[in-house]
């Protein structure tokens, strides 16, 4: 059985219910993001062995993560969209505005 939406916030997301507008919030993603790439990094070694799949043939561990990803992106995308009835939903949905050009981050600077 899955977590309730406000147990998973409490285990992925500790700290995100003090924040209280779009650039803290935007924040706290980056660095989660930027913390994701340093555990990746450092498991680059480990992901290039291999590991039984459900059917007990041997794959790459990279690629199981790779089908892992997807398939949890599938689920998302799958998932009715939020609704703003539900009071701890209503942070996420005031984050989703989007900017002048319709996106829902900045662009990123650069060449």
């Amino acid at each position: 059985m899955r977590a309730s939406f406000a147990d998973s916030v409490k285990l992925y997301a500790p700290g995100v219910t003090e924040i209280s507008d779009k650039d803290e919030l935007l924040k706290l993603l980056h660095d989660s993001m930027e913390e994701s790439a340093d555990k990746l990094r450092a498991a680059g070694d480990e992901l290039k062995n291999t590991m039984k799949r459900f059917d007990g043939k041997e794959m790459p561990k990279l690629a199981f993560m790779s089908f892992a990803i997807a398939h949890e992106i599938e689920r998302l995308l799958a998932t009715p969209m939020i609704s703003p009835e539900v009071p701890e939903n209503s942070l996420m949905i005031s984050s989703l505005e989007t900017s002048q050009r319709g996106d829902f981050l900045p662009p990123r600077p650069g060449p």
